[in-house]
């Protein structure tokens, strides 16, 4: 408690909020901090966790109340790429600070500078070792030294280096912004080309909880054209999981659809 009577609690990121009570007044200020680790990012089970308290922590906060996380976006999937997709979606503001910007320079430059030789030059009159700056280029040796992309991930927020996503990123984005619109839907089905019997067909799908986080997705491609071309696709993360949604997607495109 602060001499201006505001309470001030920590908790553990597993301690739920629901039903949080100073006398009369619920939280108005959540401040988080590192919610996404090594553990979280090796762990859907508790990454899931986490996420559903987030949730949860919403309707126990005050009307006029606001939040703020920080944290290291280890993967897209993760705690980290959830927040910063609900912030982005609810009108909020998320800012995604790498350590060296994407000019190649520092975003701290208080803290790093680019090179040993930098670095050697500007401390050489600093008598203080806890103010002296670091090299980004030996703390990339550091962290790297086992052999595995620590720097990336942990100093450049790259998920594509921890292993998430699996497709590259900027190939994707490109990608989809050459895409064109598609031309009908049926039941859900986006459709980019008509049904034509003599071409064959294959259905490829995913299925999602249908929690309003991950989708159930299936993709329909022709095989008959060269290349082969995308037909239609399909997304949705709140029905239930349910193989029959896929098979009357195929439906559409076969008079004997079956599951393999």
């Amino acid at each position: 408690m602060t001499n201006d009577r505001i309470r001030v609690e920590a908790h553990m990121a597993l301690t739920p909020m629901r039903g949080r009570l100073y006398q009369e007044h619920r939280p108005d200020l959540i401040l988080r901090y590192d919610l996404e680790n090594a553990v979280t990012a090796d762990s859907p089970a508790l990454t899931e966790k986490i996420i559903r308290l987030l949730d949860e922590a919403k309707g126990g906060m005050a009307g006029h109340g606001v939040s703020l996380t920080l944290g290291n976006l280890i993967l897209e999937a993760g705690v980290m790429g959830y927040v910063r997709k609900a912030v982005n979606g609810s009108g909020g503001r998320g800012r995604f600070i790498p350590v060296v910007n994407r000019q190649g320079d520092p975003a701290w430059p208080d803290k790093y500078v680019k090179t040993d030789a930098d670095a050697a030059a500007v401390n050489a009159d600093i008598a203080d070792p806890g103010k002296r700056k670091i090299s980004l280029e030996g703390k990339r040796r550091e962290l790297n030294a086992g052999g595995r992309r620590v720097y990336e991930v942990e100093m450049l927020l790259d998920p594509v280096a921890a292993g998430s996503p699996f497709f590259d990123r900027a190939t994707i984005e490109r990608l989809i912004a050459q895409c064109a619109q598609p031309s009908g839907e049926k039941a859900g089905l986006h459709l980019w080309q008509e049904y034509n019997p003599s071409h064959r067909y294959a259905i490829g799908a995913d299925t999602g909880k249908g929690n309003g986080n991950d989708h159930s997705a299936s993709v329909l491609i022709d095989f008959s054209t060269m290349l082969a071309r995308e037909s239609g696709s399909y997304a949705n993360n709140l029905i239930p999981a349910d193989s029959q949604r896929s098979s009357r997607n195929a439906g559409l495109f076969s008079s004997s659809p079956r599951e393999e």
